[in-house]
C-alpha cells in the first residue's frame, strides 16, 4: 500500500502540493521559532497567550490544507473531479482532537492504528454528508494491514529523521569550508544538540513523512469506497478510455507515415550498443592491454553484474511484502534507468564519505584549538544580557557579594548562578553559549561528568535561581550562603 501510495504522490498536480506545502510550511516554522525562543529567554504570560492563539490559528489553517490535499489525491485516483461538497472547517476544526487522542491510544486508551486511520480518513472524506460516521467505518477495516503499512512508516520516518539531523549536524562545518566563516558551532559541535536542533529535525521529518501517510489513507478510503460502490471500476473505464482513444490517434499517424526498415535497424543496433547490454556482447580483442588488465576488467563487469541482479531481486521482494492487498494502481511514471540508479547509489556514498570527513575534521578541530575567549574587560550589567563565560568564577562570587551586601537578593543569586557555570566552563563540563538554556547546561553536565552529585548541585541551585530571578518567590540571605556552599562542594568533585 505504501508503494501504490507514493504513485499517487509522484502523480499528484501540483495544486494538491501548494495546498500542502502552504498548509504545513507556516507551522513547521512557528513551532521552531517557539521553542528556539522558549529556550533562550522564558516567555511572559502574554506572550505565551498570544503564541497559543497564532499556533491554534496555524494549526486550523493546516488542518484545512491537507483536507484538501488528500481530497486532490482522492480525485485524482478516482479519476473525477475534486468534490467541493459540504464545507469543511468543521472536520479542520475537529482534527484539533487529535493530539490529545492519539497520545493517549499510544497508552492503550484507545487503538492506536484506528485512530490513526479516522483522522487520516477524515482528511479525504471530510466532504460527505456525515464525515465523522464514515471515517469511523473505513478505519475499521482492514486492521492488519493497517498496523503493517504504519510499521514500515515508522521505519521510514526513523531513517529520514536520522539523514535530516546528520545533515543539521554538519551544515556549520560545510558553511565553513565554503566560506570560511567560523562560528559557535563549528568551534563546538557538541554545542548543536539541543532541544531547537532536536525540534527542528523532528519537524522536518513530519513535513517529508506526513505527504506519504496521508496518500496512504487516500488509497485505503478509495478501495474501501470501492468494495461497495465499484469506484475503481468507473476510474479505470475513464482511463481505458481516455487509452483507447489515444492508441485510435498513435494508430493513425503512424499509419499515416509508414516505418523505414533501415531506421528501424538503425534503432535497434543503438539501443543495443546501450552499456545496459554491454555485458551480453563476446569480449572484444585484446589489442596491446595487459592480460592483467583484461582480467580485472572482466571481473569488475562480473560483479557489477550480479550486484545488479541482486538488487533487482531484493526490490522484487520488498515490492511483494508491501502489496498485501495483491492490488495495483494504474502504471504511473516508468522506472529509473539503470545508469540513475547507479547514480543514485553512488551519489549517497560520496555524501555518506564527506559526512564522516566533515565529521572527524571537526572533532580533530575541537581537541586540537581551545575554545576562544569571551571573557570581558569592561564593567558587567547583572541585570542585562550576560555570559557566564565572560568572568572568572571568583569575580561573579565578588560581585554576589557586593550585591548581598546592598540588599539585592535577586541580582546576588544571578551572580552566584553565573559562578556555578563559569566554574563548569573552566572544568570542560560545559560550553558556555548565548543560545544555551539552563536545562541544556544540566543536560550537558549529565553527559560529561562522571558525578551524579554535580548534576544535583547544579540542578538545585538552578531552581534557586530561577524562583527568584523568574518568579517571585522570597529568599533570603541564607540561600545565597548555601548556593555557595553547593558551590565549593562542585569545585571539590570538578578538579577530584
Amino acid at each position: 500500500m505504501l508503494e501504490q501510495a507514493a504513485a499517487v504522490l509522484r502523480a499528484a498536480p501540483s495544486s494538491a502540493w501548494n495546498y500542502y506545502v502552504a498548509g504545513s510550511a507556516p507551522l513547521l516554522v512557528a513551532v521552531v521559532y517557539a521553542v528556539a525562543r522558549a529556550s533562550v529567554h522564558p516567555m511572559s504570560a502574554e506572550e505565551i497567550t498570544a503564541g497559543a492563539a497564532i499556533l491554534t490559528a496555524l494549526f486550523l489553517w493546516m488542518s484545512w490544507a491537507n483536507i484538501r490535499f488528500a481530497q486532490s489525491l482522492h480525485a485524482q485516483l478516482a479519476a473525477a473531479n475534486e468534490d467541493s461538497g459540504h464545507s469543511i472547517w468543521s472536520a479542520a476544526a475537529f482534527q484539533g482532537t487529535k493530539l490529545i487522542i492519539v497520545p493517549l491510544s499510544v497508552l492503550a486508551l484507545f487503538p492506536f492504528a484506528w485512530s490513526v486511520a479516522f483522522y487520516g480518513n477524515l482528511s479525504v472524506l471530510a466532504s460527505c454528508p456525515h464525515p465523522l460516521r464514515q471515517s469511523a467505518r473505513m478505519a475499521g477495516i482492514w486492521q492488519r494491514q493497517n498496523w503493517f503499512a504504519l510499521g514500515l512508516a515508522a521505519l521510514f520516518a526513523l531513517v529520514v529523521f536520522l539523514n535530516v539531523a546528520i545533515l543539521l549536524f554538519v551544515l556549520p562545518s560545510l558553511a565553513r569550508i565554503f566560506s570560511g566563516y567560523e562560528n559557535e558551532f563549528t568551534r563546538n559541535p557538541a554545542a548543536m544538540l539541543n532541544s531547537t536542533f532536536t525540534v527542528t529535525a523532528l519537524g522536518v521529518t513530519w513535513f517529508v513523512i506526513d505527504p506519504l501517510v496521508q496518500a496512504m489513507y487516500v488509497v485505503r478510503c478509495f478501495k474501501g469506497e470501492s468494495v461497495g460502490s465499484g469506484a475503481d471500476l468507473r476510474a479505470a473505464l475513464r482511463r481505458f478510455t481516455v487509452g483507447l482513444a489515444l492508441a485510435f490517434i498513435t494508430a493513425s499517424a503512424v499509419h499515416a507515415r509508414p516505418i523505414n526498415p533501415s531506421d528501424l535497424d538503425a534503432k535497434i543496433r543503438q539501443t543495443l550498443r546501450n552499456p545496459d547490454y554491454s555485458w551480453q556482447n563476446p569480449e572484444a580483442p585484446a589489442g596491446d592491454s595487459p592480460r592483467w588488465v583484461e582480467d580485472i576488467s572482466k571481473l569488475v563487469r562480473r560483479v557489477g553484474h550480479w550486484f545488479r541482479v541482486g538488487i533487482d531481486w531484493l526490490g522484487a521482494k520488498l515490492r511483494e511484502m508491501l502489496n498485501s492487498q495483491h492490488e495495483t494502481l494504474e502504471p504511473g511514471k516508468a522506472p529509473p534507468r539503470t545508469s540513475l540508479r547507479w547514480g543514485i547509489y553512488a551519489a549517497l556514498v560520496v555524501i555518506a564519505i564527506l559526512a564522516l570527513l566533515i565529521l572527524r575534521k571537526a572533532l580533530v578541530a575541537r581537541k586540537a584549538s581551545p575554545a576562544a575567549s569571551s571573557v570581558r574587560t569592561g564593567p558587567v550589567d547583572l541585570k542585562g544580557d550576560v555570559l557566564a563565560s565572560e568572568l572568572p568564577e571568583e569575580e561573579w562570587m565578588r560581585l554576589a557579594r557586593e550585591a548581598l551586601d546592598r540588599g539585592d537578593l535577586r541580582l546576588a543569586l544571578r551572580a552566584a548562578y553565573l559562578a556555578n557555570l563559569a566554574l563548569l566552563g573552566s572544568a570542560g563540563l560545559v560550553a558556555i553559549s548565548r543560545f544555551k538554556s539552563n536545562r541544556d547546561y544540566e543536560r550537558e553536565v549529565r553527559l560529561r561528568s562522571r558525578s551524579a552529585e554535580i548534576t544535583s548541585l547544579l540542578k538545585t541551585n538552578r531552581e534557586v535561581f530561577e524562583s527568584a530571578w523568574y518568579g517571585d518567590e522570597a529568599k533570603s540571605r541564607a540561600d545565597v550562603e548555601e548556593m555557595q556552599r553547593n558551590l565549593t562542594r562542585m569545585r571539590e568533585l570538578a578538579h577530584a
